[in-house]
């Protein structure tokens, strides 16, 4: 028997006397996220929040920080962030990442990745085994590299406002992503 885990640790910033919205903010975009994907009740929520509170954090000063002792819920806690990206009306792009770890050494059990989310909420998740299986497959300069607009464009769900926004970000989210040693190719929106 083997237990598996997703591990993360980081810190979201705020202005200290924002902290009652910050609150509020993480309080109803858990519980949107419970009832949606954990079958959550809403009475169930309002009578057993803590219970129902997948994943660990707490209020430092000046900050919330998302931990787990053994699993984080790592689409919960994106989903907090994008949330306080916009209620904060964040200026920069927030970034953090993960692993995959198994406490035997079993094949397909590792990894990890990492998630920019710009100042109006969008997620753009990297790191994948898809995503390393993607770059090996392209050709030319697009070896090693994520997030084209053209791989934006085939996402069904990307529109051209969500590639313009991506662009006008480009320079911060290449520094993030570079950082963790992918090559980042951006292009323009072609017609």
């Amino acid at each position: 028997m083997a237990d598996n885990y997703t591990e993360s640790s980081f810190s979201y910033p705020f202005p200290e006397e924002r902290k009652e919205e910050v609150e509020k903010v993480v309080y109803e975009t858990s519980k949107k996220y419970m009832m949606e994907y954990e079958n959550i009740t809403e009475d169930e929520w309002d009578e057993e929040y803590d219970r129902c509170m997948p994943s660990d954090y707490e209020f430092g000063e000046g900050c919330i920080k998302f931990f787990h002792e053994e699993s984080i819920d790592i689409n919960l806690a994106a989903d907090i962030v994008s949330a306080l990206q916009v209620a904060l009306e964040a200026t920069e792009t927030f970034t953090f990442s993960w692993c995959f770890t198994c406490s035997k050494p079993r094949i397909g059990e590792f990894g990890g990745g990492s998630v920019a989310i710009t100042p109006n909420g969008k997620q753009y998740w990297v790191g994948s085994e898809q995503d390393a299986t993607d770059a090996t497959n392209r050709d030319g300069p697009y070896i090693n590299a994520v997030w084209t607009v053209e791989d934006m464009r085939l996402a069904g769900d990307v529109t051209e406002e969500d590639i313009k926004v991506f662009i006008e970000h480009k320079d911060e989210i290449r520094k993030l992503v570079a950082a963790a040693g992918w090559k980042v190719i951006l292009e323009e929106i072609r017609e």
